[in-house]
């Protein structure tokens, strides 16, 4: 009886195994092939173009860039303000510049100006002529500079004979608004005259804080 029972035990055994061997004979295997998509060389081209050109204006101080009309680096702009006398001789006054120059990725402007100055309680004017420096000392966009000015200024001092003095400016500029043909700013600075002969004698010389607000093109 247990020899019979092996025997039917080994024969399905032996079935299974063949139906398993049969049904892995008949599956069927797919190959899936891998495609890789190369760009063509205009595409590729075109892509390194445009990186370029990103890397290039993102290194340039809005301001800076070429507007539309072409003026490349001709720049030019007016400021106009007020200077309060920090030497006690009465010569408040109300400044009126205009300026023109060069301007670049690392300075602003660099040029010449010129300007008048009436005093608010009297008489005198002052017409300053200087070297004009701005700059926020990076190519990136800055919204603080330095604007510096040195030169001369014609002084008509109340009733003295106009004269010829040192005329010299630093201040601290902020950016209010910027676009490809111009830019907006604000100056806080400290302006300085040295007078000669009799004005410096009458008055010595002169101080003053100085609030500038201005564009440039």
């Amino acid at each position: 009886m247990m020899r019979l029972r092996a025997k039917i035990f080994g024969a399905l055994a032996a079935v299974l195994l063949a139906a398993a061997a049969a049904e892995a004979q008949t599956v069927p295997v797919t190959v899936v092939e891998e495609t890789i998509l190369t760009p063509s060389p205009e595409f590729a081209s075109s892509i390194a173009n445009a990186r370029s050109h990103k890397e290039t204006n993102h290194h340039k101080s809005p301001s800076f860039r070429k507007g539309s009309g072409g003026s490349g680096h001709f720049t030019w702009g007016a400021d106009a303000g007020s200077s309060i006398d920090m030497s006690a001789t009465d010569m408040s006054a109300i400044d009126i510049n205009v300026n023109i120059g060069y301007k670049g990725p690392y300075v602003r402007f660099l040029g010449i100006g010129a300007g008048i100055s009436p005093m608010v309680n009297n008489s005198s004017r002052i017409y300053p002529v200087y070297a004009l420096f701005r700059s926020s000392f990076s190519a990136r966009p800055r919204f603080c500079f330095l604007d510096l000015r040195a030169g001369a200024a014609f002084c008509n001092l109340r009733d003295l004979s106009t004269q010829a003095d040192f005329y010299g400016s630093l201040g601290l500029g902020i950016t209010l608004a910027h676009g490809k043909r111009f830019s907006s700013h604000i100056i806080l600075a400290y302006t300085y005259i040295a007078l000669q002969d009799e004005a410096k004698y009458y008055l010595d010389d002169l101080h003053f804080a100085t609030l500038r607000l201005g564009v440039s093109f």
